[in-house]
């Protein structure tokens, strides 16, 4: 049986993803008001598909840009984006080991299911055993307290999240 207080709670990965949220918006309002100029001083936006396309392209951007920027922090040797630092918490792999980029990238996209339904999918790490949410039960992958080591009661298989630095997909 495994100790379920080395899992991060739903209030510290809310306080993360809000810390992350922010510098992403920060950054994307900095590129969306170059674009704009870009677009408005060089060009007629008076016409209604150049406007669609402007449109899809900078959501489509938004989009990428916030699934790599997680990915690619919590596939690094940090394991955390800087809200999950701020936080004390890591992203690993279901044996606490550092995830892959293409499992990190994987479980972002599986958000938009976590999202579905009201969040439904985000609540439910509340409720499982090891405090996943939807995402991390596609993906096969935890969010844990960045000092506290993966172990069962009864102090058997040890593995601590920061030391791990396998690299599994």
């Amino acid at each position: 049986m495994e100790d379920k207080s080395q899992f991060a709670g739903f209030w510290k990965r809310v306080v993360a993803y809000m810390i992350d949220s922010l510098i992403i918006s920060i950054g994307l309002g900095v590129l969306l008001i170059v674009a704009f100029f870009v677009f408005a001083l060089g060009s007629k936006l008076e016409d209604k598909m150049m406007s669609a396309i402007v449109s899809i392209a900078m959501t489509g951007s938004a989009i990428v840009t916030e699934v790599m920027y997680h990915a690619l922090f919590e596939s690094s040797a940090k394991q955390a984006t800087p809200g999950k630092m701020a936080m004390g918490i890591v992203a690993t792999n279901a044996e606490g080991g550092r995830m892959g980029l293409g499992r990190a990238i994987g479980r972002n996209c599986a958000r938009v299911l976590s999202s579905s339904f009201f969040g439904i999918g985000y609540i439910i790490c509340g409720f499982t055993a090891r405090r996943q949410a939807l995402h991390d039960l596609i993906a096969g992958t935890l969010v844990v307290n960045n000092n506290a080591p993966l172990r069962t009661i009864g102090g058997s298989g040890l593995v601590n999240p920061g030391q791990i630095s396998g690299t599994t997909l």
